[in-house]
């Protein structure tokens, strides 16, 4: 073996990850359960779930050679939504390593590993929605990690973007164009790799939690914690953000949040589509029809 291979074999050995185990991104359209997933799964012995780093490919889009813990820190508070300091000391570990760093995969890796550790746990996944349209990027930096896409009825992910301060211009027309082409988007690289990619239904989560979180589970060879169906133990993401989200809740979910012993789920945004009065769902669905079919909606 010559010095290179003995360096290269050196180098990985040091940076291998002490506590990660697994990799995994909770992915969708948008307004389809990611977040509710994400604290529910949070809650697991073996799993910690960050909120929304949406900084992956900002630190890609750098020569990594150039980046130190300074630079990293600047990105990560510029791009994540959140208060992320709050969650995990970023800016603590950025500080206790060496630098240029081999790679943006081994760099990201590290601080996978780095959560993992700060909460025991050995399984890290990531909740960026956005990110269900960069999965081939996301593949070549980390090629074992496991997907997790969750899709919801296009009509209600549409009212939700109408209700929502980001999305709310959308048309409903545009609203469930953008459902179509992201939802299938994802869908096809799952087709892609199927061993470690789960499609499943938000309204099955909804209405049996324990028979679905046992499906998910199993993509990571983990078992069903009753514990996860405790509202008292999840994580409120919430509070880590850098904005009020308060104005743009609906009066029945702040009412719902409001219980002491509220369900774990809000179940009255399924089928709420047939809730509104005013708009025939019937025609505006006509040119995602079959999209829907796929993912199992009837008209």
């Amino acid at each position: 073996m010559d010095l290179k291979k003995i360096l290269d074999f050196l180098d990985f050995y040091k940076n291998k990850p002490k506590y990660l185990k697994q990799i995994g991104f909770i992915v969708g359209t948008g307004r389809c359960g990611t977040t509710i997933l994400s604290r529910v799964l949070n809650s697991h012995s073996k799993i910690v779930v960050s909120p929304e780093l949406q900084f992956l490919f900002e630190v890609c889009s750098h020569d990594i050679k150039l980046l130190n813990a300074e630079s990293i820190s600047a990105i990560i508070e510029d791009k994540c939504p959140y208060s992320l300091d709050r969650f995990f000391d970023f800016r603590g570990y950025l500080s206790s390593i060496n630098y240029p760093q081999k790679s943006a995969a081994s760099l990201l890796v590290g601080i996978f590993d780095a959560i993992c550790r700060s909460y025991s746990k050995e399984i890290f996944l990531e909740q960026t929605p956005w990110y269900g349209q960069k999965l081939a990027l996301l593949h070549e930096m980390f090629p074992d990690m496991k997907i997790l896409h969750i899709i919801r009825d296009p009509r209600d992910v549409a009212l939700s973007y109408k209700r929502s301060k980001w999305w709310g211009h959308l048309t409903l027309e545009q609203a469930l164009f953008k459902w179509r082409d992201e939802a299938l988007t994802i869908h096809e690289y799952g087709v892609l790799h199927p061993r470690n990619f789960l499609q499943f239904r938000y309204e099955e989560l909804v209405q049996h939690p324990e028979e679905t979180l046992e499906t998910i589970l199993a993509l990571f060879n983990q078992e069903f914690e009753a514990s996860m169906l405790d509202h008292r133990r999840l994580v409120d993401y919430r509070s880590l953000l850098k904005i009020d989200t308060i104005s743009f809740q609906s009066a029945e979910y702040r009412k719902w949040r409001e219980q002491e012993d509220k369900p774990i789920f809000f179940s009255d945004n399924v089928q709420g589509w047939k809730k509104v009065n005013d708009i025939d769902f019937s025609s505006k669905v006509q040119p995602i029809r079959d999209i829907m079919h796929l993912f199992g909606y009837d008209d």
